[in-house]
């Protein structure tokens, strides 16, 4: 595995583990579970010590993810919110965004670029792959804004016995094709019916009826769009076919759910980057679908995952579908 055995963020939290820090966990799908779990984590085998004041806080550390993009919020950027949220309420203590993604449109960049000038306290903005990295480098930010790179903060779990414990089950039952069923689809038609079902939410009287008729209609073009890509990729690497799961797991009730559904795999194609992450943790073959306008899992699979070995692979897509 190509993880560094300690990341440039966990040794940043051991220089202030003296202080007081509060964490600022984010919730989310069992993926966004899955960087919480590892924040923790790092924060614990780093020793640093928690308050749960904001008043008493030396430092803020906000969860990493994907806040920083065009595809969530509903008009509202949610990782604009969080850091004027604690810019306003916390001016003068220095803040940590732990590793993100980044994609700006310019009404979500030119609304950051303000929050940043809040105060004149430290931002400390890391970046999760190269990408973003580059993207943040570019940008005239104030002086009190520092930009560094690490890793996704699920790869922290590397070596928990969270991992451990589901390496103990693993189990070789199916290939799990994991197509997203959102606005982060690496294809047009699935954006699409995202859309449609939104709008059948406004429509008062019937929108029972026509959420679901949408909602299925996502879910089976998911599985042709899966069972399309599963016929190409066997017969490119040439695989040897196996049982198939459809399934965007990202929508089942509880981690553990998701998590099984991963360890009892063969092998994992999918658009869900940590369905992929939890997959190459416990060494399963995985096969990430690169989404063409949409820079995340190539970047992060080309930061913490591209190696000598044959697997995981990124599975490009020339454009979106």
């Amino acid at each position: 595995m190509n993880i560094t055995p300690q990341s440039i963020f966990f040794q940043y939290l051991e220089k202030i583990q003296k202080s007081k820090i509060f964490f600022v966990p984010t919730r989310g799908n069992p993926g966004d579970i899955l960087i919480r779990l590892g924040a923790e984590y790092a924060l614990q085998k780093a020793n640093c010590s928690i308050t749960d004041n904001l008043a008493d806080a030396e430092y803020i550390i906000i969860n990493g993810g994907g806040f920083f993009n065009p595809y969530w919020g509903d008009g509202q950027n949610f990782g604009n919110n969080l850091l004027r949220y604690y810019r306003q309420n916390a001016p003068n203590t220095p803040l940590i965004m732990a590793p993100q993604t980044f994609k700006f449109t310019n009404d979500i960049l030119q609304e950051f670029l303000s929050i940043c000038q809040i105060s004149s306290a430290s931002i400390i903005l890391f970046a999760r792959e190269l990408y973003s990295y580059e993207l943040l480098s570019k940008l005239n930010l104030p002086n009190n804004v520092e930009i560094k790179i690490s890793q996704d903060l699920a790869f922290e779990l590397k070596d928990s016995t969270f991992i451990k414990d589901y390496k103990k089950k693993s189990s070789e039952e199916y290939c799990l094709l994991c197509m997203r069923l959102d606005k982060e689809s690496s294809f047009s038609l699935m954006c699409q019916l995202n859309d449609y079902r939104k709008k059948a939410k406004n429509l008062k009287l019937i929108q029972p009826i026509t959420t679901k008729i949408f909602a299925k209609m996502q879910r089976l073009t998911g599985r042709w769009l899966g069972n399309s890509l599963y016929n190409d990729i066997i017969n490119q690497f040439g695989f040897t076919p196996l049982t198939r799961l459809h399934k965007d797991i990202a929508y089942t009730s509880s981690l553990d759910e998701y998590c099984n559904a991963i360890t009892k795999s063969a092998m994992i194609i999918t658009e869900r980057l940590h369905v992929g992450i939890l997959g190459y943790l416990l060494n399963k073959p995985v096969i990430f679908i690169s989404n063409p306008n949409y820079h995340k899992i190539r970047a992060v699979y080309e930061y913490s995952m591209k190696g000598t070995d044959l697997f995981p692979i990124l599975y490009e897509l020339s454009s979106k579908k």
